[in-house]
Order: structure tokens, then C-alpha cells, then sequence
């Protein structure tokens, strides 16, 4: 499917696809009808696994991932403990398999300015919901920008660099290093 895709690409178009997609599409290339078949027999069990845990609680929440937001451009931690591929995610692709909705909102920062997120998970078919309950908790707790947590964590230490961050409609410019280098 993907590597067919990717073959009517021309090689500038191939060229900014991610290596790691890449890597997948080819890898279609070895899967047999039998192996395909039993990864959707598989997906489905688990899809009715995981949706047994509905029948108790509408929602389910979860952080949206294992670990803190890495650098721009990568496209997995550069870790031992996380080998490329999904390792690190998961909360969220087991639900991208079982069709489940999920919405990701902001709940703040690491103490080294990195984004973190709580996903919040539904039944299949209950996308609705989901959304609900991720609009009620953005009421309730609106989302504080980086710049309103900027001087918290720059305090005591030398800008290093310089960026821009949207706050509200005003654009702001600020001196200074949010990644903790």
C-alpha cells in the first residue's frame, strides 16, 4: 500500500520523505497475505480487549507519551532505551490500531520548558465524547503559552539564543534557551 504510494513519487518528492516511513514502506515489500491477515486478526483482539475497558469508564486518560518532547527533526529520542520505531509512544498507537478516538491537550511544561500532554481516549464511534471532554478541560484549565512560564525558567540563567512565540495575537520575541542547554 505505502510502497506503492511512494513509488509514483518522483525522487525530489522521495527525497523529504522521512527515512524512517521509507524504512516502513519497504518493509511492506516482506509481509506475506498470511502475516497481513493475522496483524488484522491481531489488531481486532485487540481493539475488543481494550474497548472491555469502556463498558466500566467512558474515558480513559493517559499521558500522550512516555517521555519529554526531543528535538525538532528527529524523529525518535536518541536513546538506548528507545530503539527507533514506536517504543516511546505507547499510549497512542495502540488506539490509532483499535480505531479508538484520542485527543491530546496541553497541560504544561517540564521544567525544562518541554511541552507535555494528556491524551484523552474514548470508545470506538464515541469521537463526540472525546472532544467534549477535551473542550471542558481546556475550559477549566486553559493552556498557559511559553512565554507566560519563560521567565519561571529562564530565571538565574544566560540566554543563549534567540526565538519567537506566539502569545495570544501579539507576536513576542525573546532572548534565551527554552531547551535547558
Amino acid at each position: 500500500m505505502l510502497l506503492n504510494e511512494l513509488r509514483s513519487f518522483t525522487p525530489e518528492q522521495r527525497a523529504v520523505v522521512e527515512e524512517g516511513l521509507q524504512a516502513s514502506a519497504e518493509a511492506e515489500n516482506q509481509v506475506t497475505l498470511a502475516e497481513y491477515q493475522s496483524t488484522l486478526d491481531a489488531r481486532e483482539a485487540l481493539g475488543q480487549h481494550l474497548g472491555l475497558s469502556h463498558q466500566k469508564y467512558d474515558l480513559l486518560l493517559t499521558p500522550t507519551v512516555s517521555i519529554a518532547a526531543f528535538s525538532v527533526g528527529q524523529v525518535s529520542p536518541k536513546s538506548d532505551l528507545y530503539p527507533p520505531g514506536l517504543n516511546w509512544t505507547p499510549f497512542t498507537y495502540p488506539f490509532n490500531l483499535t480505531q479508538q478516538p484520542a485527543a491530546s491537550v496541553p497541560i504544561g511544561f517540564t521544567t525544562e520548558g518541554l511541552p507535555v500532554g494528556l491524551q484523552i481516549v474514548g470508545a470506538k464511534y464515541r469521537d463526540a465524547l472525546v472532544l467534549q471532554a477535551a473542550r471542558a478541560y481546556e475550559t477549566v484549565n486553559p493552556f498557559k503559552t511559553l512565554d507566560e512560564t519563560f521567565l519561571r525558567l529562564m530565571n538565574g540563567r544566560s540566554p543563549s539564543s534567540q526565538f519567537r512565540i506566539m502569545s495570544g495575537s501579539q507576536q513576542v520575541a525573546h532572548n534565551g534557551s527554552i531547551s535547558g542547554d
